[in-house]
């Protein structure tokens, strides 16, 4: 049973959202700690800033594959 919301699956959506919202916080606390002078903490914690947002956008792609695969514009509505 897969568990979908506003069309999309809820994992998928989770990542998606996560991913966004983790590496938007991520490399705002990379400037407060680049603020405080730590040269190499800040560097990693922007690093894995962009990579969350990395991940989120490569799932974006990904479902918006799948839904031009399956022919669905609206929204994969998985039949059971």
């Amino acid at each position: 049973v897969v568990l979908s919301l506003f069309g999309f699956k809820t994992v998928d959506l989770g990542l998606m959202v996560t991913g966004f919202l983790y590496g938007s916080l991520l490399i705002i606390m990379a400037i407060g700690i680049y603020g405080l002078g730590a040269v190499f903490g800040g560097t990693a914690t922007l690093a894995a800033g962009i990579l969350w947002l990395f991940i989120a956008a490569l799932e974006c792609v990904r479902v918006k594959r799948e839904r031009k695969k399956k022919g669905t514009s609206r929204g994969a509505r998985d039949s059971f």
